[in-house]
């Protein structure tokens, strides 16, 4: 061994290691109100049929993340190396059984306009009889990233891969399997363009499997599902100006998604669709800026504008679902000069979206805090959705429209040691 090279490795190169183990356990006996026509259910009754359903699992997930970190020069050139594994481990069993229409119609009903007004019958035993639905995900990935700086210039490149592996064992013998691995690629580059500002441009690719659970449920019989990829671009600027009271930064950026996966309803079932090749992309701008106006006050905004659809099928060129084509947030700050006391007055503001075949208008919502600040402990109260402004959220089905979070008080303390 060259003693000499030895302790300047050493010296330049770190090792970290991290692992987590988590085991989750848990039961539940509930009265289900079904929308079967076993129940003889329909929109407009006041006296609902429910029945009984049991569910049990346990969750096991494993973690392990290592990683090394270096850096060296080969002449003129600066390294800054990292290379690194994840692994991950995550075992789901399940069990869930309902009872029968016929043994729990006028046997378990509700009152809809009073919760008070019900009957039920004892849940049978017979329930929790059966065997686990279990399902097994392996996940390995091992990356490699060089930045490698020269004068006014940084390069960096990736190369990652990663190895899936999943599998169902169901009760009713309708197993699935995955066995996937794919090469990844990032690579960007930074320009000093003077001494407050840089220009960076950048590329990376996407691999994101199905969720072997999500296809056994959700799967056709007969269609071959591909993992979600895409080409994500990104270029922009970051700034310091006027003596750095202003930092500023513009990001454009541009994302081709292939194999696009989403949900839809085929014969009364909730089931997993999949466009193979080039489906979705999205583009636009994202803009973010901190001004300190003086020593004591300072606004914080960000902009960004997307314009993102399906780029085949029948909803090609529509904005895709929950995406506004505008959305902007305002954060402004006052810090009195005399005490540790700082107000804050914030807004959240999106323009309309689209969500299925339904609009879900745009909104303004306002938020205020009072901070009061030391050096070992803080105090706060955030006031959310000040004005208590009502909103539709989300429309989740045919006859769902989910309203948006109510006016919040919170009240926090933290303290360091």
């Amino acid at each position: 061994m060259n003693t000499k090279v030895w302790p300047k490795l050493v010296d330049h190169y770190t090792l970290s290691a991290s692992g987590a183990l988590t085991n989750t356990k848990s039961e539940s006996q509930d009265l289900y109100i079904s929308n079967s026509s076993g129940l003889g259910n329909a929109i407009g009754d006041t006296t609902i049929d429910r029945k009984w359903v049991y569910a049990k699992g346990e969750d096991t997930y494993v973690l392990f993340d290592t990683n090394a970190e270096g850096k060296f020069d080969t002449g003129i050139l600066k390294h800054h190396l990292l290379t690194g594994v994840n692994l991950r481990n995550k075992k789901v069993k399940f069990i869930r059984n309902f009872q029968d229409n016929a043994d729990a119609v006028g046997q378990n009903t509700i009152n809809a306009y009073d919760p008070n007004d019900q009957t039920y019958t004892a849940m049978d035993d017979s329930l929790k009889d059966g065997n686990y639905n279990t399902t097994e995900d392996n996940e390995i990935n091992l990356y490699l990233k060089d930045r490698v700086s020269l004068g006014d210039f940084t390069l960096a490149l990736g190369v990652g891969y990663t190895r899936y592996k999943g599998e169902e064992t169901s009760s009713s013998d309708d197993n699935y399997d995955q066995d996937l691995s794919n090469f990844i690629y990032d690579a960007g580059i930074v320009y000093k363009l003077t001494q407050d500002v840089n220009l960076f441009a950048s590329y990376s690719q996407g691999f994101e499997p199905i969720d072997t659970s999500t296809l056994a449920q959700y799967g056709q019989d007969g269609v071959s599902y591909e993992p979600e990829e895409s080409d994500n671009y990104e270029v922009g600027f970051k700034g310091d100006f006027f003596d750095s009271k202003l930092s500023t930064s513009v990001t454009l950026f541009y994302i081709n998604t292939q194999n696009q996966t989403s949900y839809e309803t085929i014969a009364g079932e909730r089931a997993l669709i999949q466009d193979l090749g080039e489906s979705f992309k999205s583009k636009g701008v994202e803009i973010n800026a901190l001004w300190h106006v003086t020593d004591q006050i300072s606004s914080q905004i960000s902009y960004a504008y997307t314009d993102a659809s399906d780029t085949s099928g029948e909803d090609k060129g529509k904005q895709g679902d929950y995406v506004p084509y505008n959305s902007l947030s305002i954060w402004n700050s006052y810090r009195m000069e005399s005490e540790p006391v700082r107000f804050a007055l914030g807004m959240r503001a999106e323009s309309d979206s689209n969500d299925g075949d339904y609009n879900v208008p745009g909104y303004a919502e306002f938020d205020f805090g009072v901070y009061y600040e030391l050096d070992q402990w803080d105090v706060s109260m955030v006031v959310r959705n000040m004005f208590d402004k009502s909103r539709v959220a989300s429309t989740p089905n045919w006859l769902l429209a989910e309203a948006n979070d109510p006016r919040s008080i919170n009240l926090n303390f933290k303290y360091r040691l």
